[in-house]
């Protein structure tokens, strides 16, 4: 008869840590529990898995043997919630049962181990230390990936893996973000195909010091008490390698802050997700809305750094701040080429940073 001793503290944290990857409905209802496997030297681990995403972390408790024992997670977390004591878990062939100083809850038959998903990856494949800001990196783009639900191959970030750059990518029809690292080359090979991450797990994952593993299909982030294993989702992955090779030279320089300032006057008048009109002449920016059937109209101009021709480009008023609002630093340079065509923004402090939006056509 197995015996756990947790403390409410410890399960909390570690059931927060594995939530990320409980789905609110699934198919398979062995993917409602969490695993625990206690080792001969009373180290343990829990593990919880939705197929595509698994997380492995560590528990702080005692076991008076070695052994595994799978818990319904949302029961589990229940219990965490309400007691204050030492959590007892006893695991018997005809029932798991729970106790909590007075208070006792019995679960039923434990579930068969057995059939919980495999969470093996090869460890020895291409490994890499994470570059710094890579979890941040992916956070940004999989706010990138906002789709119609029934486009899937719009839920997911992309990683491509070139020479000496690991190339960070999220988009959707019509805007799209690249960020890129350098990495160590001896451990890297060019991939024919991105690894696809499903943009609801990589928005969860943590931001700690750790050492990838990119398999053939998995990317998996260890650190000392958490392994987070990401497998490629089965899509047609978007070419965006092709879309970063149609770079112009940036001609277009202006204080990021301002241009937010600009298109929230113009919000006055109009849902943000209206057409909005950004007009550049003679170093000046004129962003405008004007809906004639209304008679409602607002503008607001800054100042900016041009190297254009007089222009006028017209975009979805919303995703031009969803980018915006994205990007770090206080100056946005635009590669502006004309009225429809895809226009560029970076960062002037980060040129590893480029996002896209494509304009409306006038």
């Amino acid at each position: 008869m197995m015996q756990l001793t947790i403390e409410p503290a410890e399960l909390k944290a570690t059931l927060k840590r594995l939530a990320t990857v409980i789905k609110a409905h699934t198919l398979l209802p062995i993917l409602d529990f969490v695993k625990i496997d206690v080792s001969a030297d009373n180290a343990a681990v829990a593990t919880a898995s939705s197929i595509e995403t698994t997380i492995i972390t560590g528990i702080d408790l005692q076991s008076n043997q070695a052994g595994t024992v799978l818990l319904d997670y949302r029961k589990l977390q229940k219990i965490a919630d309400v007691v204050k004591e030492a959590i007892q878990v006893t695991v018997a062939e005809e029932a798991v049962t729970i106790t909590s100083g007075i208070d006792k809850w019995q679960l039923g038959k434990p579930a068969d181990a057995a059939t919980y998903p495999a969470t093996n990856y090869d460890a020895t494949e291409e490994q890499l230390a994470v570059p710094a800001g890579l979890f941040a990196a992916l956070r940004i783009a999989s706010s990138f990936c906002a789709g119609p639900k029934e486009r899937h191959d719009l839920q997911n970030c992309a990683v491509y893996l070139q020479a000496e750059r690991l190339i960070v990518a999220g988009t959707n029809s019509g805007i799209a973000y690249f960020e890129s690292f350098a990495c160590n080359t001896d451990a890297v090979k060019e991939h024919g195909r991105p690894l696809l991450l499903p943009a609801d797990m990589v928005a969860n994952l943590p931001d700690v010091d750790a050492v990838l593993h990119i398999n053939n299909r998995k990317l998996v982030a260890e650190t000392l008490n958490t392994t987070v294993i990401l497998t490629q989702a089965d899509v047609p992955p978007p070419d965006l390698r092709q879309l970063l090779s149609l770079l112009e030279v940036w001609n277009v320089f202006v204080d990021k802050d301002a241009l937010l300032a600009a298109l929230e006057k113009i919000f006055v008048f109009t849902a943000p997700f209206y057409l909005m009109r950004m007009s550049i002449a003679d170093n000046e920016m004129l962003v405008t809305y004007c809906n004639a059937d209304l008679n409602e109209s607002a503008e607001s101009a800054i100042v900016c750094e041009s190297q254009l021709e007089p222009v006028t480009v017209a975009f979805n008023a919303t995703q031009l701040k969803h980018v915006l609002s994205r990007l770090p630093g206080d100056t946005v340079e635009f590669a502006i080429k004309g009225p429809d065509k895809g226009v560029f923004l970076r960062p002037r402090e980060n040129n590893n940073i480029t996002a896209l939006i494509m304009p409306i056509q006038l």
